[in-house]
């Protein structure tokens, strides 16, 4: 082979390699994309109407360059790879369609597109990780504070409750905690009622919905109105009353522990 041969060999081998490099750093922005359309398909309501129109704003400015790669091949289709300006480019360069010096300057150019389009993308996937994957805090407070002091409320309740099992003589004051238990349990089911109705106006990523909505059937769980009509049934006969001590510091434990999981979502200090 002449010495020509090996050094156009060995261009066109450089060549390829850096294609390829710059080609797989390009495939890394494909998902970015994909992101950014799914969350422009969807409507997000008020609490995200900046963001949204922030997200839209960039992504047009990110269009001309997408155009631009595509714009110096032929036979564009739709189905066409993310990639396929790269893989052109290399076909062509295997094929022999274009000279080495010709297929260094296309090349140039491809990367120093795509090298913008990664740079807009960093952007823009900014913008959207205040969207997608969190839900802001003032929202997450929002949902969840009148619960939160709901249950507070109730954990304090059940702390009076147990604290008068050490009492002589203990049903009138059981009969007034138990209007108390019993206004608790009615705030929550009021709480936990405007929670679900309204969590559809928030806009959360569907995704998102899955610990929230987790966390409210744990609450509809916790907060247990079959554990405080069979204990109202029992007032009165204290032999039976005290039996369901252990099922109501239970149920406080319970409630805590989920009073925990809330400030948790919350962030609630």
């Amino acid at each position: 082979m002449a010495n020509n041969e090996r050094r156009d060999l060995a261009e066109k081998e450089l060549l390829i390699a850096e294609l390829d490099e710059a080609r797989n750093k390009y495939l890394e922005c494909e998902p970015i994309i994909h992101a950014i359309k799914q969350f422009l398909a969807k409507k997000h309501g008020d609490v995200f109407e900046k963001q949204e129109q922030d997200v839209k704003n960039s992504y047009k400015e990110l269009h001309p360059i997408l155009e631009e790669i595509q714009r110096n091949r032929e036979n564009v289709s739709e189905d066409d790879s993310f990639d396929a300006p790269f893989m052109d480019l290399i076909a062509s360069l295997d094929h022999g369609e274009f000279g080495v010096s010709e297929v260094i300057e296309k090349k140039e150019h491809l990367i120093r597109l795509s090298n913008d389009v990664c740079k807009t993308l960093d952007g823009i996937k900014l913008q959207l990780n205040c969207v997608i994957g969190l839900i802001p805090k003032a929202i997450r407070l929002e949902i969840f504070q009148n619960l939160l002091r709901a249950f507070g409320d109730l954990q304090e309740t059940l702390a009076e409750i147990l604290t008068s099992f050490k009492l002589q003589n203990n049903e009138s004051t059981l009969v007034e905690l138990m209007k108390n238990w019993a206004a608790n349990t009615g705030t929550i089911t009021v709480f936990l009622t405007e929670t679900i109705l309204n969590l559809p106006g928030y806009g959360i990523e569907e995704e998102q919905l899955k610990p929230i909505d987790d966390l409210l059937n744990r609450s509809i769980d916790v907060y247990s109105p079959e554990l405080f009509f069979n204990f109202v049934r029992v007032i009165g006969k204290t032999e039976e009353t005290l039996d369901y001590k252990e099922r109501i510091e239970d149920h406080q434990r319970l409630l805590g522990i989920l009073i925990g999981e809330i400030w948790n979502i919350t962030e609630y200090k």
